[in-house]
């Protein structure tokens, strides 16, 4: 489809960007990263290209271009929760590791959920990524209750493949209607 789409533009940086992530999702990470690049030097202040290189960062345990990627993101998308939320994992990095910049996270996301700025899908990510499975299931359960369309990734995501275990997460994907993982 990608392939397709690219076909009839070529040129669309929206359309490369998708494919890099798309790449990325096939298990092409190396393909996904050179487009993404590639974009980034013709277009620099295109968001989804920091988007999903924030991501795929994130992927590899790469955390400090993991962080880079996110502040440019919050910056381009002119997103005060989203640079909070950078900027605490700049701060919780430099610090202490991946854990403390995890935990910095979670904090600053907690604080905008309480504010109403900020779905539960993202602290169900951050929980998870700490190990956190009970808060991470509540989380879910509360993204499920409140029609978050961000649960429709739950197939693909891998800041949630800790819970894949558990059959919590079954339950989930089938009353969300999706296919179950194995």
């Amino acid at each position: 489809e990608i392939e397709r789409t690219q076909e009839l533009d070529p040129l669309s940086t929206p359309v490369l960007a998708d494919k890099g992530l798309i790449l990325f999702y096939a298990g092409r990470k190396e393909e996904a990263i050179n487009l993404l690049k590639q974009l980034e030097v013709t277009e620099p202040g295109f968001l989804s290209t920091h988007r999903y290189l924030r991501d795929i960062a994130l992927a590899d345990k790469d955390y400090a271009t993991y962080v880079s990627e996110a502040l440019k993101t919050a910056e381009l998308s002119h997103d005060a929760g989203a640079l909070a939320v950078a900027e605490a994992a700049q701060k919780g990095l430099q610090s202490g590791g991946a854990q403390t910049m995890f935990r910095s996270i979670l904090q600053v996301q907690k604080r905008l959920y309480a504010e109403g700025a900020a779905q539960s899908y993202p602290l169900a990510q951050t929980c998870a990524l700490l190990g956190e499975k009970q808060a991470a299931f509540e989380y879910l359960r509360r993204s499920f209750d409140r029609r978050e369309s961000a649960l429709l990734a739950l197939r693909i995501d891998f800041k949630l493949r800790s819970l894949h275990d558990d059959p919590r997460y079954d339950e989930l994907l089938k009353k969300i209607g999706l296919p179950l993982l194995s």
